[in-house]
């Protein structure tokens, strides 16, 4: 679901394996790759073990001023890095009180169908036949992102660049897992995002010929269509639910 539950799931996997043998040393080379993926450019890390540190990069400070115009209200929560590894996250700066709200998002701050389907470009793309609502949110998000003048502009990003989720393993670190259940799902799962990506790229040549002064063919790729699946399951936990759960 985020970065850090992904390594500690490789890494349970690697303490799992047995001895020092060739699959553990394939595996431990995967999770200290994947580690600088996780740091985010603009992150500093605090001398205290553990403590968070808030980020200073402008994209996060256009995050949080866009947050805080929209009515995200929380216990003054910031986005920050956590030591040794720069994991990112959110922290406060100050203590929580017993019984506060932490966190409040209002309706029209969430990426949701109702919220996306309100939208010009959510309106256009659900004429589209044959597109259902999971595509569509995906390829609303592929668009969406690279939009000088959405919304969530500020939102998309201070979103991590990757998000190293089995859905992105490359074959010879998912070809490691056979014989575990986890090697069936990740292999199913690989094979439907790719089916649906599939499915999309006629809808992307339409479109593409539609607005070829708005649109850009490198926002279709499988890559930036992966990037938007792994973010709806990483945040939704099934591809047709909301980043948040429930709206306030």
């Amino acid at each position: 679901m985020n970065h850090r539950n992904e390594a500690a799931a490789l890494s349970l996997i690697q303490q799992r394996v047995p001895g020092q043998s060739e699959l553990q040393s394939q595996l431990h080379e995967h999770i200290e790759n994947l580690w600088p993926q996780f740091h985010h450019e603009d992150a500093g890390l605090d001398d205290r073990e553990g403590a968070g540190r808030r980020e200073t990069g402008e994209t996060t400070a256009s995050f949080h001023r866009w947050a805080a115009e929209v009515a995200i209200k929380s216990s003054d929560l910031v986005v920050g890095t956590f030591p040794p590894l720069g994991i990112r996250g959110c922290f406060s700066e100050r203590d929580i009180l017993r019984g506060e709200d932490i966190l409040s998002i209002p309706r029209r701050a969430l990426v949701f169908d109702e919220t996306v389907l309100e939208t010009d470009l959510g309106k256009m793309l659900s004429v589209i036949p044959g597109l259902g609502m999971d595509n569509l949110l995906i390829v609303f998000t592929m668009i969406d992102r690279f939009d000088d003048d959405s919304f969530w502009k500020p939102f998309w990003d201070e979103l991590p660049e990757a998000f190293g989720t089995g859905l992105s393993f490359p074959m010879e670190v998912v070809e490691l897992l056979q014989g575990s259940s986890a090697y069936g799902e990740i292999v199913k799962a690989q094979s439907h995002i790719r089916n649906l990506y599939e499915e999309c790229t006629l809808v992307f040549d339409v479109l593409l010929s539609a607005y070829p002064t708005l649109l850009d063919a490198s926002w279709f790729t499988f890559d930036r269509y992966l990037w938007a699946v792994e973010l709806w399951y990483g945040y939704g936990g099934l591809i047709y639910l909301p980043l948040v759960h429930l709206p306030t």
